[in-house]
């Protein structure tokens, strides 16, 4: 019999019915997030209805983290000088960095039909999961997205399709023309028994997300209180190949960042209103999909 272990934490944040965010009405509510150990208990599209939008996909050695740390490294730039990106040059990128801030998420279109979510699921990445990651407070951000991608390739013009810091010029390229409204705000805590490759159902409690049909959305997941070795890993494609809309733009449906250079405000609040993109050093999310699951109710 295979093993399971599922964690269910109570949060105690309390609900309200909606706040502002800049111009945008944001509803709000809660997350409960239990982990477990087989991929069997993620809903399967092939038999399970109330799966609305699907990717699972990962790289398996896949590093992208969520990061809210004090005491940050400095690491050397791991970008020779004479790579065919930017980030090669010195004079603005350094031998060595400072490890920034970032929040992950991914943006994904809805079909024909609308449907109110009722669950997100996520895997932790192939990185171990620090003593102080689980039980830490978090939440996660949905967004309407508008405009169309657009790639600026950042002055180095190329496409390898291998991760090579050397010889792939699209190392450095990022995305512009969509805008991010904030619509949907629950905070939560991780489980206390996380590990690294478990999966995570991020469910969704109190005010309710409905999202429209034939639109973009995004989500953004975060911590909320800054520690040392505060950062965890989530399972991604670095090329991935979610393509929601294939004939309109093969950009539409990637991977987002909202990254700090090097440091996020201390209140967690204070950012929400910023604006996420996909540019970030020493990696970018231009071609990066996560894996993520939603379910509707």
């Amino acid at each position: 019999m295979r093993f399971l272990t599922i964690f269910v934490l109570t949060v105690i944040f309390v609900v309200s019915v909606s706040i502002t965010q800049g111009q945008s009405e944001v509803t709000q509510g809660q997350v409960v997030i239990s982990s477990f150990n087989e991929n069997s208990y993620v809903p399967n599209p092939a038999i399970n209805p109330n799966v609305m939008i699907s990717y699972q996909h990962g790289d398996p050695s896949g590093s992208t983290s969520i990061r809210f740390e004090k005491n940050k490294k400095s690491v050397n730039n791991d970008y020779p000088p004479d790579s065919a990106t930017v980030f090669g040059n010195r004079a603005v990128y350094g031998d060595t960095y400072q490890q920034r801030d970032r929040d992950l998420g991914q943006t994904f279109v809805v079909s024909q039909k609308g449907f109110t979510v009722s669950d997100l699921y996520l895997r932790v990445g192939a990185n171990e999961v620090e003593p102080n990651i689980p039980g830490s407070r978090v939440a996660i951000q949905f967004f309407k997205v508008t405009g169309k991608p657009i790639l600026n390739d950042h002055g180095t013009p190329g496409f390898v399709g291998q991760y090579d810091r050397q010889s792939s010029p699209e190392l450095d390229d990022y995305l512009e023309g969509e805008s991010y409204t904030p619509i949907y705000l629950a905070t939560g805590q991780l489980p206390y028994d996380l590990k690294k490759d478990q999966y995570m159902k991020w469910h969704l409690q109190g005010g309710q997300l409905h999202l429209q049909p034939n639109t973009s959305y995004a989500f953004m997941v975060m911590f909320l209180d800054r520690d040392e070795e505060r950062s965890l890993s989530l399972s991604n494609n670095y090329y991935g190949n979610y393509y929601p809309k294939p004939t309109d733009n093969l950009y539409i449906g990637h991977s987002i960042r909202r990254e700090g250079k090097s440091d996020f405000p201390e209140q967690w609040q204070d950012r929400l209103t910023m604006q996420p993109g996909t540019l970030g050093f020493p990696d970018v999310c231009t071609f990066r999909d996560l894996f993520f699951v939603i379910t509707s109710v």
